[in-house]
């Protein structure tokens, strides 16, 4: 794999997560079947109070200049055009706006995803001068909504509109009192498989694959095909699957399918160290290291290596994300030599799949001039107008979080698999850049390393993670339970 296939497909989903949702909560950190995701609670105490939203004068009447601040994440209006520049499809979106809204003057500034992009935001918003609409993800109102300084946007978003949306976005795009404050454009999935055709038809095996539209497996299934697919193939060793420490989110959705939970609701506490997390853990390992059906080296074993791995053929399945869908379609270093296609995670006999999932969305800044939030709040809502959430889906390869919408993804196999998983999801980890790289992954290195049991190594994930949650959970005044 190449270094640059990497880096994309991190800025497409992860990138941006470990910056802005992880690493930059608060200044002492370096940042159909299933259940859904964070539910809200009752009213925290430091929640905003909503302000009346009856504006003064007509709004196409008055000149307002509002600030919008955007991290651009395809070229082109539609990712397809040639010789696109990033920032057309937010140009276009403007010039849309100002035909309903002529007096309305968009500032735009267009923020690159990196860390400094991503602090950039966090920045303004704790100097008390954020811009009027911000691009945002999911845990970025878990840090704003505390401070005061973003609208709660049920009062604002067409009832029909709220209604329409996926029970996990609305559930992930809520904070604890129950209102939604991140508007969403798109949901990016960090989970499912890819399956080399090839390999298994080579071995065989191609009835051990799912094959209805929906291509589900229980873990009994997805083993057998497992052990199928390891085994010589023109004299080259193919194990069935790799796995990686590094994004951890790729374990975990084997978790998910054993009914085990990394979170509460409110991702304040731990508890992947339940006996369904136990157990899941250590059928991770007995595959590789009893039945050898998965490729030895896990400890340690990054995303690049188990991407090369499967590009090689060397492995027959590999568990990834969504992302690589279009990677493997449009761009030429990643596409794969082989037939291949995109499956749900596995689960347990009378479980329920899970993946986690990070959103993309605009948050709308606390305004003391009515008119100007609600041109501010007319313009979120036409950026997450159905044309614009289309083109998003397409451009960016996220899932749209209508349910009115999940027709256009049904002619696209491998993407309607990705919709079933976005109706299933859970929240992407606030504080990925804190807990993966000082709990979970030492945790599921230690396991495959077999320097700690399964239970003692989730044992002392959870209690290293508690401690980081804990404080930051005191910080922002989250619920704890």
């Amino acid at each position: 794999m190449s270094t640059q296939g990497h880096k994309m497909s991190r800025r497409s989903f992860l990138k941006a997560a470990t910056t802005v949702v992880g690493a930059s909560l608060g200044g002492s950190l370096i940042s159909s079947c299933a259940p859904t995701g964070t539910a809200p609670g009752p009213a925290a105490t430091t929640a905003p109070q909503q302000p009346s939203a009856v504006p003064t004068v007509p709004l196409t009447s008055k000149a307002i200049s509002l600030t919008f601040w955007v991290i651009p994440y395809w070229k082109g209006k539609t990712g397809k055009e040639e010789g696109g520049k990033e920032t057309d499809y937010y140009t276009w979106q403007i010039e849309e706006f100002k035909k309903k809204y002529p007096k309305a003057t968009i500032n735009v500034e267009f923020v690159p995803s990196s860390s400094e992009g991503f602090a950039k935001f966090d920045a303004a918003v704790a100097s008390g001068n954020p811009p009027d609409v911000m691009w945002g993800q999911s845990g970025n109102h878990w840090k704003y909504a505390p401070q005061n300084a973003i609208e709660p946007l049920d009062e604002w978003m067409d009832p029909a509109a709220i209604s329409d949306l996926i029970e996990p976005a609305k559930n992930i795009c809520s904070y604890t009192d129950g209102k939604i404050y991140l508007w969403p454009y798109g949901m990016a999935l960090a989970g499912g498989v890819f399956v080399n055709r090839d390999l298994f038809k080579k071995f065989g095996a191609l009835n051990l694959l799912p094959s209805d539209k929906e291509r589900g497996w229980t873990t009994t299934q997805f083993e057998q095909a497992l052990k199928a697919a390891t085994g010589k193939v023109e004299g080259q060793q193919v194990y069935g699957m790799a796995l990686m420490t590094d994004w951890y989110y790729q374990p975990m959705q084997f978790f998910y399918g054993f009914g085990a939970e990394l979170y509460n609701k409110y991702q304040t506490k731990m508890l992947l160290n339940s006996p369904e997390g136990v157990e899941c853990l250590q059928w991770l390992v007995d595959l590789e290291q009893k039945q050898g059906w998965m490729a030895p080296g896990t400890a340690g074993r990054t995303n690049d290596n188990v991407l090369r791995l499967f590009q090689e053929q060397r492995i027959a399945i590999y568990p990834s994300q969504p992302y690589y869908i279009t990677a493997f379609r449009l761009q030429p270093e990643l596409k794969p030599s082989f037939e291949w296609y995109f499956c749900q995670p596995p689960h347990k006999e009378g479980k329920k799949i899970g993946v986690e999932a990070n959103i993309h969305g605009y948050l709308l800044a606390k305004q003391k001039d009515k008119d100007k939030l609600a041109v501010a709040a007319e313009f979120v809502k036409h950026l997450t107008r159905p044309e614009a959430l289309e083109i998003a889906a397409s451009g960016q390869g996220v899932v749209p979080p209508l349910k009115s919408m999940a027709s256009i993804l049904a002619g696209d196999q491998d993407r309607y698999v990705e919709a079933i998983l976005a109706a299933n999801a859970r929240p992407f980890s606030r504080l990925y850049g804190e807990i993966a790289p000082k709990a979970i992954t030492p945790a599921l290195d230690a396991a495959f390393a077999k320097t700690k049991s399964p239970k003692d190594a989730l044992d002392s994930m959870v209690a290293d993670g508690n401690k980081i949650l804990k404080a930051t959970a005191e910080q922002y005044g989250w619920p704890l339970d």
